[in-house]
C-alpha cells in the first residue's frame, strides 16, 4: 500500500468511525477511495455513497445520496436521492431523483434530473437527451442548454446559449452574449443583465416579456478599498501563523509543495466528508459532542488553510522563480500579492484559489495523521 493510500485511509477512516458511532436504522454509508474508483452495474449501493479518486465511475444504482469527487467523474446509473459532485470533467448520463449539485471545470448532463440543478464551473452543457424538472442555477463561464427545463434558468455566465424549452423564466447575468437559438421556447419572462443586447433567432419564442438591465459598475475607489482590505486581512492571517508557529508552518508548507496532487485529494476528502459526518452526529444524542467537535475543527480549518495557502503560494513562487528554499518575510508579500491576483481573475481564479486551499488543508491532514501514528 502506498503512503498516499495509507494517509487517505487514516483521514477517511476517522470519518467512517464518526458515521458509525450513532445507531441508525438506515444502511451504513459506503466510502471508497483510490486512484480509480469504479462501481459496476451489478453492484447496488444500499447506503449513502462517497467516492473519491482520480477517476470515479458510478455504473451501479445508488439507493440514497451519492457524493463523488475526482479529476474525472462519470455517472451512468440512477441515483435515488441527491447527487453531489466535485471534479474536473463531470459526466452525468442517468436519472437523479432529487437535486444535482456540481462544482467542476467541464460539466455535461445527459440524463433526467427530477429536482433542481446547481452548477458552479467553467462550462455546463445540458444535452438534448437531458430533462430537468426543476430549476437551473449556474455560476461560471459558459452555459449551453439543449435539453428541456420545466422550471426556470437563472445565474451568472460569461456566455449563455438556450436552445430548448424553458417552462419558467430566464433570469441571467452575462458578461458577453446571451443567445436564444431556433429551438428556444421560454414560457415565462426573459430578464437579463448585460452590456450586450440579446441575440435572438427568428424561430425562437418568448411568451412573456423581455427586459434588459445595464450592469452596475462598482466605483473604482470602493474596489481599491476592498482589495486593500483583503490584502491586509490575508497578510495579517498569514503573518500571525508565520510569526507564532514558524517551524510548524514551514513543515506544513513544505509538505504541501512536495505533494500538491496528493494533498489536494486529501483536502477534498476532508472538505466533503467532515461536515457531513459532523451534521449526522448532531442529530443523535450520543454523537452531539463529537458532532460539535467535528464542526469546530472544520471551522478552524478554514482560516488555517487560507493562511497556509498564502504562504504555500509565496514559497512556490520563490522556489520556482527566485530559487530560494527558505521562507522569509518576502514569502508573505509574494503570497498575498499572488493570492489577490488569482482571486480577482474571472472563473479561473475561483478554481485556482480553491485548489490552493485544498492543497493546504490536505497538508494539514497529512501531517496530523503522521503525528497521530508516531
Amino acid at each position: 500500500m502506498t503512503r498516499m493510500k495509507r494517509t487517505m485511509n487514516v483521514v477517511i477512516g476517522l470519518c467512517i468511525g464518526l458515521f458509525l458511532i450513532p445507531a441508525s436504522t438506515e444502511a451504513a454509508p459506503i466510502i471508497r477511495s483510490g486512484d480509480v474508483v469504479s462501481v459496476d452495474a451489478s453492484q447496488a449501493l444500499k447506503g449513502d455513497f462517497y467516492g473519491l479518486g482520480s477517476t470515479v465511475t458510478l455504473s451501479g444504482p445508488a439507493e440514497h445520496d451519492a457524493y463523488l469527487a475526482g479529476s474525472a467523474v462519470t455517472v451512468n446509473a440512477p441515483v435515488a436521492q441527491d447527487l453531489v459532485i466535485v471534479g474536473g470533467s463531470v459526466q452525468v448520463h442517468s436519472e437523479v431523483t432529487d437535486d444535482l449539485r456540481v462544482i467542476g471545470a467541464e460539466v455535461t448532463l445527459g440524463g433526467t434530473v427530477k429536482g433542481d440543478v446547481v452548477v458552479v464551473g467553467g462550462t455546463f452543457t445540458v444535452l438534448s437527451t437531458a430533462h430537468i424538472e426543476g430549476d437551473i442555477l449556474f455560476f461560471g463561464g459558459t452555459l449551453i442548454v439543449e435539453g428541456d427545463v420545466d422550471g426556470s434558468v437563472h445565474g451568472y455566465a460569461q456566455t449563455a446559449r438556450i436552445n430548448a424549452a424553458i417552462g419558467g423564466d430566464l433570469l441571467m447575468t452575462t458578461t458577453q452574449a446571451l443567445v436564444l437559438s431556433d429551438r428556444a421556447h421560454v414560457t415565462g419572462n426573459v430578464s437579463y443583465t448585460s452590456r450586450i443586447e440579446l441575440s435572438r433567432a427568428q424561430d425562437s419564442v418568448v411568451t412573456g416579456d423581455v427586459r434588459r438591465h445595464d450592469p452596475v459598475t462598482a466605483h473604482s475607489e470602493d474596489s481599491i478599498e476592498g482589495l486593500a482590505f483583503s490584502a491586509f486581512a490575508l497578510l495579517f492571517l498569514a503573518a500571525s501563523f508565520f510569526v507564532l508557529a514558524r517551524p510548524k508552518v514551514e513543515v506544513f508548507v513544505r509538505e504541501a509543495f512536495a505533494r500538491p496532487g496528493q494533498n489536494g485529494l486529501i483536502g477534498l476528502a476532508i472538505f466533503l466528508v467532515l461536515p457531513f459526518a459532523s451534521l449526522i452526529l448532531l442529530v443523535s444524542v450520543v454523537g452531539i459532542p463529537l458532532g460539535i467537535l467535528g464542526l469546530s475543527l472544520y471551522v478552524a480549518l478554514m482560516p488555517l488553510s487560507i493562511g497556509l495557502s498564502v504562504l504555500f503560494l509565496g514559497h512556490t513562487i520563490e522556489r520556482l522563480f527566485l530559487k530560494r528554499n527558505h521562507m522569509k518575510f518576502t514569502t508573505l508579500a509574494l503570497g498575498v500579492s499572488g493570492f489577490i491576483i488569482l482571486a480577482v481573475l474571472p472563473f479561473v481564479g475561483f478554481f485556482a484559489v480553491s485548489a490552493l486551499c485544498l492543497i493546504s488543508m490536505g497538508a494539514i491532514g497529512t501531517r496530523v495523521a503522521f503525528w497521530l501514528r508516531s
